[in-house]
């Protein structure tokens, strides 16, 4: 069996229960007297499968049925009949089967049967007749009265219900504890031992009359319910919470189980353990017993695993090792208290909960195993949330702990809850899977200590961290500390290792440590980390100065103030109201103030008047200034009060914004040289100045203490000077004394540029099919390079393309130079020519006009030629064109596109050339023509692929060839042949002619049957008979050609042969065509021929 691990509890925290497997109680009742008793207890029988209640069920004196589990609750009733009156009555006692050696168990050395008594109620009658016993129909439960039972859950269900009832026409009768449970030594009741075979209860006259038994009584029914010991709670010696004060069990004899009795320390199975058929129960004294149930149904078990899930898939794999003495636990409520039952994983990390009684239970493990730290739960996942509000508790975890009060166990996030049940109740695999991990404490800290004017809400609303290492794998996560948790971050349950934590997107004005911070998660241990942002402060320094270099009789001792006073504005000393900072002023008439720890940002610094202020000219330079965090060097104000004389600023600017490419550390200079004329310095040499010029192109010079009147500037030249535009404003300027601010002169150089446009078009004209929506590129991209994009990288355009195939880029504020542009390849573009024109440019500076270079893609396209023959015909026989249909690219299927080629009427020859096609496959097929019927046609090459700019016209060539036949024709006369040797021949002779005669007769053929309407005019016979001469001549139409002739001339119609008769046979005929045979008097003429006529 397990080793189970008691956690001990009171009242509602009763601790493990699992094995609930219900025995029957045996009773026997206590009296010896006249009167007649019997004791029946209530039979449950269900059917094989235990699915339906059979019909053999109610009140018996005999064997109880197969309908019982552990913890089941038997209902009794003892009728006693005969009485004559109460006084025949000391008491009424009940003995029941209590305990039974079990000798050959090593664990546990005997079995419980009935361990509780309870719902005593009673029924009597004065009426010696009456019959007040319970009917087999109320089926043994005071719930059936209102609670039909039909069905087997039903009655499984009234057999654990806590709740006893009362009869109709039964009253209460309140049986002490004390008289519960109870030894007997034949003689007195005695405390019951764990060793007693036999249990008692008793119920005295007294009580009886107290429940209402009249003095007379002549019957008496007594209602009880026997409770069949659960393994689970006897094996594990919970059983003894049965007598913790308040629960109901202790007040049905469970008093007697609680700690400090004899029942420490006992251990025995349950009822389902019980050795035999049944126990028994009587009236003590009486001789009739009858049986308790031993249960049938079996008993529940709960069995599974403890593994290390090194991995964390919930999958216990070959390599992962069982895990030994961890806890598990189970919790039942039972008779209205809660257990809780734990055991510890074996050698094997197998646990077992064997004998466990029906009910829902809750199976959990440990969060750890003894004093380990660092584990974490892997499995199970999405079964029982331990961490969910239960039974009122905030968690489950909460109501076990409740349960063993004290204990402080803490559990895993993940358990099971089963349903025990007589037909579920063996359950295995209920396992569970743990890692070791630790757990990672990140916390930020902020460092603005000293940083004038700084306040929490500058503070950022989160940072962000990201965190590699092999909880993290294979690309690291991200996380955010936010500032409503103090930017905090407990990471538990991390897989041990080296980690690494970068701050991500630091936020403006903390520095940005840019290093990560390594650490290595224990097994078991919290590492805590902290890293620090530290504010970045900036400083700048207010000097002051009092100009009177000159100044004639200036005094230093009474005319320079001791101190000034400035106001000073901005992020650490917010406005209007700023804050006032004193300067003290030594003899000779300097002082300066340094301020730190500032918030960047910008300031303003004003002079506050001062004694004597009105007699000096104040210059605050500049007028605000960018505190920079962590600058290299001060930022300063100077600020500089100068005796009023006249002054003369001289600004100085390169203009180069918006110029491409230009290069402001090679391209400005480094000062430039003004000349300035004017009282100080006279005309004609005047003095130079040099201007020192900074990275951004400017400089500026004051001249001071200057003699008042008309001052000229004149810019001298410089390196580059060609390149720059240079104005000066004003021409000439009058300085004046006191005046309350510098006249200035601006001298501005503006950078000359050029522009280049670039112009593309797409050249499709003529492209047949060509579809400008689909293709046309929407835009191409050019590289530039020059002095403004130098190469070899350039710089890359698009170029946007309208649905015209035309685009243009204009690029302004070019360095002056050469420039070359290339055109990129685009989707389609080995479909097109390209042409760049010029290849190169020269960028002028101040051009009137850009200048142009025009990239031109020309379409691609190819050519099909298309040739018609046709073959062994006849000239006239050929008609004037046919048309063949064409699809592809340029033609899309299936409508494609009808061409006529021309057909020369002496060659039957005929061709067309279709260009600009787009390139692809080209299908051609020719269309019926009239008079094709005779000509056979056959298409080689195609599909045709036409191919862009070929050096060879891919060729297709249509080929018909004319279809003959040879038929029998006859120059048409006014006599039909009749031929006697030979029947169906037909044909004409003509005759009689003599001389003089000269006509054309039609040449017919195929008129069988001499019809002619059945034949074909297909020439013509000339026949003259001039000067003694026969002459016979063929013509043949157009489209028939003569094949042979034979022609008859003599003084018969026909031959005739040897035996007298006459023959139309052609054989017989022995002239041909041309013949001129020699006549006299009246002949005639019989003209054949074989004609080939087209058609077959």
């Amino acid at each position: 069996m397990s080793d189970y691990h008691i956690i001990k509890s009171s009242r509602r925290r009763l601790m493990p229960l699992l094995l609930l497997l219900v025995m029957i109680l045996a009773m026997l009742p206590m009296g010896s007297f006249a009167a007649d008793e019997t004791l029946y207890g209530y039979r449950v029988n269900y059917n094989n499968t235990q699915t339906q209640i059979t019909n053999n069920i109610g009140w018996y004196n005999a064997q109880l049925g197969n309908g019982w589990a552990e913890g089941d609750w038997v209902p009794y009733q003892l009728v006693i009949t005969g009485l004559d009156g109460i006084d025949d009555l000391s008491r009424i006692a009940v003995a029941y089967d209590f305990f039974l050696e079990i000798k050959n168990d090593e664990l546990q050395d005997g079995a419980v049967l009935v361990d509780l008594v309870r719902g005593f109620q009673i029924r009597s009658t004065s009426n010696a007749g009456q019959n007040i016993m319970l009917t087999d129909s109320q089926m043994g439960y005071p719930s059936s009265q209102t609670s039909p039972i039909n069905i087997v859950d039903e009655m499984e269900a009234a057999q654990t219900n806590n709740d006893v009832g009362l009869w109709t026409g039964f009253d209460s009768i309140d049986v002490p504890k004390e008289q519960i449970n109870v030894g007997f030594d034949g003689t007195t009741f005695v405390p019951l031992t764990p060793t007693d075979s036999v249990a008692h209860f008793y119920i005295t006259k007294q009580q009886l009359v107290e429940a209402g038994v009249p003095a007379d009584v002549k019957s008496i029914v007594l209602y009880f319910q026997l409770h069949l010991a659960r393994t689970s709670l006897w094996s594990s010696g919970l059983f003894q919470n049965y007598g913790n004060e308040g629960v109901p069990a202790e007040e049905w004899g469970g008093h007697i189980y609680k700690e400090g009795t004899v029942f420490d320390g006992v251990t025995y199975y349950g009822s389902y353990y019980y050795p035999g058929a049944s126990g028994h129960a009587k009236l003590i004294g009486a001789t009739r017993t009858v049986p308790i149930p031993v249960p049938s149904q079996n008993l529940g078990s709960v069995t599974g695993i403890k593994w290390h899930d090194m991995d964390g898939d919930g999958i216990k794999d070959a390599e992962e090792a069982f895990l030994a003495n961890w806890p598990i636990y189970i919790t039942a409520d039972i008779e209205g208290m809660s257990f809780v039952l734990s055991t510890m994983t074996d050698a094997n990390g197998v646990y077992s909960f064997p004998t466990l009684t029906y009910g829902t239970r809750y199976i959990t493990e440990g969060a750890t195993r003894g004093s380990e730290t660092g584990w974490s739960q892997t499995f199970p996942v999405g079964e029982f949330d331990v961490t969910q509000p239960f039974g009122g508790f905030d968690s489950y975890n909460d109501y076990l702990n409740d349960i063993a009060e004290g204990s402080g166990v803490e559990l895993g996030d993940q358990g099971y809850e089963i349903v025990i049940d007589r037909n579920n109740y063996a359950f295995s695999s209920m396992n569970f899977g743990n890692r070791m991990t630790g757990d990672l404490e990140i916390t930020k800290l902020f460092d603005y200590e000293d940083v004038e004017g700084f306040e929490d809400s500058m503070l950022p609303d989160s940072i962000d961290i990201h965190i590699t290492g092999p909880s993290f794998l294979p690309d690291g996560e991200d996380f955010s500390l936010p500032k409503e948790d103090d930017y905090y971050l407990l990471l538990e349950n991390l897989l041990p290792g080296d980690y690494s934590i970068t701050e991500i997107n630091v936020p403006d004005g903390w520095d940005d440590p840019n290093v990560p911070i390594n650490v290595t998660v224990i097994v078991g241990d919290v590492v805590d980390v902290e890293f620090t942002n530290v504010f970045m402060t900036g400083e700048f320094k207010i000097t002051k100065a009092f100009d009177f270099e000159g100044v004639e009789g200036f005094d230093k001792a009474t005319m320079l103030p001791m101190k000034i006073t400035v106001l000073v504005t901005g992020p650490s000393y917010p406005g209007p109201d700023g804050k006032e900072f004193d300067i003290d002023i030594d003899e000779e008439g300097l002082g300066e103030l340094l301020l730190e720890n500032l918030i960047p940002g910008e300031y303003f610094v004003d002079e506050l008047e001062f004694t004597g202020s009105d007699m000096w000219d104040s210059d605050i330079d500049p007028a605000s200034v960018e505190v920079e965090a962590g600058a290299l060097e001060v930022v300063e104000v100077s600020i500089t009060n100068t005796f009023m004389t006249g002054e003369l600023l001289i600004t100085k600017a390169f203009d180069f914004e918006g110029v491409e490419g230009f290069d402001k550390a090679t391209m400005l200079p480094m000062k430039i040289t003004i000349l300035v004329t004017g009282p100080s310095y006279p005309a004609p040499d005047g003095k130079e100045f040099d201007i020192d010029i900074d990275e951004e192109g400017l400089g500026d010079l004051l001249l001071e203490n200057l003699i008042p009147g008309e001052y000229f500037v004149d810019e001298l030249e410089f390196t580059g000077s060609d390149m720059w535009d240079s104005d000066i404003d004003p021409a000439s300027v009058d300085v004046e004394a006191g005046a309350a601010e510098a006249v200035e002169v601006s001298i501005t150089n503006t950078f000359m540029t050029g522009e280049l446009l670039i112009t593309k078009a797409f050249d499709f004209e003529g492209v047949e099919g060509f579809d400008k929506a689909t293709m046309l590129p929407m835009k191409i991209t050019v590289l530039v390079t020059g002095p403004s994009y130098p190469a070899p990288d350039g710089k890359e355009f698009d170029i946007d393309i309208d649905e015209e195939g035309l685009g243009e880029l204009l690029l302004e504020n070019l360095i002056p130079g050469e420039y070359f542009v290339d055109e990129l390849e685009f989707t389609g573009s080995d479909m097109w020519d390209s042409d760049i024109d010029p290849a190169s440019v020269d960028v002028e500076a101040g051009a009137a006009e850009a200048v142009e270079v025009s990239i031109t893609n020309t379409f691609m396209t190819g050519e099909l030629k298309i040739i018609k023959n046709f073959v062994d015909g006849m000239s006239g026989m050929y008609p004037e064109f046919i048309q063949v249909k064409v699809t592809g690219p340029s033609f899309p299927a299936p409508e494609g596109d009808v061409f006529d080629i021309d057909i020369d009427p002496i060659t039957g020859s005929g061709e067309i050339i279709l260009d600009k096609l787009i390139p692809g496959a080209y299908t051609v097929s020719e269309l019926t023509f009239e008079g094709s019927g005779v000509w056979s046609s056959s298409i080689s090459g195609s599909p045709a692929s036409v191919a862009a700019n070929a050096d060879v016209t891919v060729t297709v060539t249509i080929t018909n060839t004319m279809q003959y036949h040879d038929e029998t024709a006859w120059a048409f006369g006014e006599n039909e042949n009749r031929d006697f040797s030979k029947s169906g021949n037909w044909g004409w002779n003509i005759g009689p002619i003599e001389e003089g005669y000269s006509e054309r007769h039609e040449l017919i053929a195929g008129a069988g049957g001499n019809i002619v309407e059945n034949g074909t005019l297909v020439g013509h016979v000339d026949i003259d008979y001039t000067g003694g001469i026969v002459t016979v001549t063929y013509h043949m139409l157009e489209g028939f050609e003569l094949m042979d002739t034979h022609v008859w001339i003599g003084e018969t119609n026909l031959p005739t042969l040897k035996n007298g008769k006459m023959t139309d046979s052609p054989g017989q005929f022995p002239y041909e065509d041309g013949a001129s045979v020699a006549a006299s008097g009246e002949v005639y003429v019989a003209a054949h021929a074989v004609v080939r006529m087209p058609g077959n």
